[in-house]
């Protein structure tokens, strides 16, 4: 199973996640995308890239999140965010207010089709965590249109007209609109 071998490849060499995330730099600029390009797989429409700032109401153990996109007719949608801990443990997963990426919005039910067919796959240094976080898409399925479902739940209940939605999707206030908690290896032990 991928969502563990890939950690404990990087284990076995002293490493981790959240190191590997940085691919190749040897210090962590918050705001900065790491890698600065975002990894890209034009075969698929997907594309990732990992970075920390402060998050409201967030907890001191993050190190930084991943932000998982695919791309489509109408621009690029964000499915959803991974953050992990200082050690590259998963944390949770999380959707964010439209202004955070700049993203085309996409319903929960338009996800439907695609979170089972993430696919994200590239070449170098960055292959290990592009098929990591695609295990983690596959494992966390369900969990993530759940998750999309929630989001849409809250933007519906903060603006239901169209009008009040675009004033929601540019309010700063609003940065995450829903997490998910995640115990990698409990869901594992479920999967045993």
């Amino acid at each position: 199973m991928l969502a563990m071998t890939v950690p404990l490849q990087y284990a076995q060499r002293g490493s981790h996640l959240a190191l590997a995330a940085l691919a190749g730099r040897r210090r962590f600029e918050p705001l900065v995308h790491h890698p600065r390009r975002d990894v890209r797989d034009p075969e698929h429409g997907t594309r990732f890239y990992y970075h920390a700032h402060a998050l409201p109401g967030d907890s001191p153990k993050e190190h930084g999140h991943f932000h998982l996109f695919h791309e489509h007719a109408r621009g690029f949608s964000h499915l959803a965010a991974l953050s992990l801990d200082a050690q590259g443990r998963p944390l949770r997963w999380f959707c964010t207010n439209q202004w955070v990426t700049g993203e085309h919005w996409r319903s929960a039910r338009a996800w439907a089709g695609t979170v089972g067919q993430f696919r994200l796959q590239t070449q170098g240094r960055m292959a290990p965590v592009a098929r990591w976080l695609e295990a983690m898409v596959q494992l966390y399925g369900e969990e993530l249109l759940a998750l999309l479902q929630a989001r849409d739940a809250v933007v519906q209940g903060l603006a239901s007209s169209a009008s009040q939605r675009r004033r929601l999707f540019a309010d700063r206030q609003h940065h995450i609109l829903c997490s998910l908690p995640v115990s990698l290896q409990d869901k594992v032990s479920r999967l045993l």
